[in-house]
Parts: structure tokens; C-alpha cells; sequence
């Protein structure tokens, strides 16, 4: 008996179609989520093979589509983070911004909770991933292309409610662009969660936000609050104003 996933002529699975070309191809896999009533399924495009499109950038010399590779791989903090955001509460008419969205789980747990979500990447064929992965999932959610070096100018009723990202601490060099884009994105009573898989970096991130003015809440995942950041293990960092 033949087990493996059905594929289309060109050897992609068949929800693959219009998705960009990329080192390694494309692949589909069901993810299971857990949170506090139970667990929920989301099938899920991502890239085959990470490393090859890892590979790729640094054979390109970072020239290939922005040459930031890291969308291509579903971190684990990306998947305990999605079930949190299926226990918060969303009202209706959340506005709900999902930064470095990779495959989108983050956005595509939050608009399962009722958000109206927006996921967005600075490399395209994230931006294009997401959309598929909305559309596999009979999701509502808007994907667009998002720079932090440059974010965009919106007006009071444009802004969201929340900013959510899972693993986006690990280059301390776009930590300012980071804050700076939470700024130009965020509504006045907004706030941000950003997952951390408990990188050693992210104390300097903390820092950097408080001398910004950013009030700083550090939560394990269950939402209990952390006096010190974690090394090698799951914590949130919430930021309000």
C-alpha cells in the first residue's frame, strides 16, 4: 500500500499550485495543535527541504528574494504558540497583525479564534505561502509583504489591536526595526505577543523595549508571569504602551 501524499504532474502536492518555485519543493503536513480544549488540526504547505532554501541564500550570496531563508522552517515555538493563541480571547472585530508569519500558523490560529488577521513577511514567498495555507484551511486572513526597515503609514483606524510572532528575536540587529514597526502598527491601547523559544538574546530585546517605553510583561506559556527571561525554553513577551 502506497501511503505518500497524492502529487500533481509537476510533483507537487495538489494545494501547491501557484505557489512560487523554490530549492527543494514543496510539501503538506498536518499539524496538531494543542490547547486547553483539546487539540486542533491545520494542514499546512511548507518548503520540503529548509536547508535547501537555506542553501540557496548562501549560495546566492543572500541575494534571493531578500536572502532571509528562516521562513522555510515551522520552529517548535510556532506550534505551542499557536495553541495559546486558541485559548485567548479575540472579540469580535480583532484586528490582529501576524509579524515574520513563515507558513502563518500564528495568523491561522488567531483567525480560528475570530480574528480578522493579517499575516505578513518581508519575503514574498512567505507572503505567497500564507495565502495558500489560509485558503487550504477555509481561513479568512489577508497576506502582505511587510518590511520592518520600512513600515507603513497608518492611520489611527488602520492599526491593530494585536502583534503576534513566534521566533522573531534571534537577529538583535532588527530589534530596533522590530519596535519600530510595533509602533508604526499598533493601535494606542495595542499590544504585542512575541514567542521565544528562550533565546539569549532575547534580554537584550527586553531592554531595548523598556528604554523604548514599552511596558514589558515576560509569561511562560500558560500565561503565568517570569521574572527573568528563560534560556532554552518557551516564554511570551508581552508589550503594551
Amino acid at each position: 500500500m502506497n501511503d505518500a501524499p497524492p502529487r500533481n504532474a509537476d510533483g507537487l502536492p495538489p494545494n501547491a499550485d501557484g505557489l512560487p518555485a523554490i530549492a527543494g519543493g514543496w510539501a503538506e503536513q498536518v499539524v496538531g495543535v494543542a490547547h486547553r480544549r483539546g487539540t486542533r488540526t491545520f494542514r499546512l504547505l511548507t518548503p520540503a527541504d529548509p536547508d535547501a532554501v537555506l542553501d540557496a541564500v548562501v549560495a546566492d550570496q543572500g541575494a534571493e528574494a531578500g536572502g532571509d531563508p528562516y521562513w522555510a522552517t515551522l520552529w517548535p515555538v510556532a506550534v505551542t504558540f499557536a495553541g495559546r493563541l486558541l485559548d485567548e480571547p479575540f472579540p469580535a472585530g480583532t484586528r490582529v497583525l501576524e509579524l515574520g508569519c513563515g507558513s502563518a500558523l500564528a495568523g491561522l490560529a488567531a483567525a480560528a479564534g475570530g480574528a480578522e488577521a493579517t499575516a505578513t513577511d518581508v519575503d514574498p514567498r512567505a507572503v505567497a505561502l500564507a495565502a495558500a495555507n489560509a485558503a487550504l484551511n477555509g481561513l479568512p486572513l489577508t497576506a502582505a509583504k511587510l518590511d520592518w526597515h520600512a513600515p507603513p503609514a497608518l492611520s489611527a483606524d488602520q492599526r491593530f489591536d494585536r502583534a503576534i510572532g513566534a521566533d522573531l528575536l534571534y537577529q538583535p540587529d532588527l530589534h530596533a526595526a522590530l519596535l519600530k514597526t510595533l509602533s508604526a502598527t499598533l493601535a494606542a491601547d495595542g499590544e504585542a505577543l512575541l514567542a521565544d523559544p528562550g533565546r539569549g538574546v532575547a534580554a537584550a530585546f527586553l531592554h531595548r523595549a523598556s528604554d523604548a517605553g514599552w511596558r514589558v510583561r515576560l509569561e511562560d506559556e500558560a500565561g503565568k508571569e517570569l521574572w527573568r527571561p528563560r534560556i532554552a525554553g518557551h516564554q511570551i513577551v508581552r508589550l503594551s504602551r
